[in-house]
């Protein structure tokens, strides 16, 4: 099973690096939950997804920033997407949650999802932002 997790994050990725006629190949994303070493995939079709405003920053790395976030369990609260600006003095990352499945019956319980992003390049002396909003680094 895990291995098909990991084809379709692959799958899932592959058409996010770009195209050889789109210049840059993009950012590689890779979501983790850390109690459970599993891969989340972004949903792509959430309700009302929103941009992700309380995730916090676990380490900078060369070209290596990984995010932690808590929210709820699937199929309730899910990652819709994560959306990646880069320039050559800013990287804002956007991450995207909404609801799942309406009819779902939730839970009350956040459970941690670490967000992975590798950019093209190393953040360097770039200023970080999360939707906007400046992470101390």
């Amino acid at each position: 099973m895990q291995r098909l997790a990991v084809f379709v994050l692959a799958l899932m990725v592959l058409p996010a690096c770009g195209s050889p006629d789109s210049g840059s190949p993009g950012p590689s994303i890779v979501i983790t939950d850390p109690s459970t070493g599993n891969v989340v995939i972004p949903t792509g079709n959430a309700v009302n997804p929103v941009p992700l405003t309380d995730a916090t920053l676990v380490e900078v790395d060369g070209n290596l920033v990984r995010l932690s976030a808590w929210m709820g369990v699937e199929p309730c609260d899910v990652i819709d997407r994560v959306e990646v600006t880069e320039t050559d003095t800013t990287v804002d990352i956007e991450i995207f949650r909404g609801v799942g499945d309406i009819a779902a019956t939730c839970i009350a319980i956040a459970v941690e999802r670490i967000i992975e992003v590798e950019l093209d390049t190393p953040l360097g002396d770039r200023s970080l932002t999360l939707s906007g909003v400046e992470l101390s680094t």
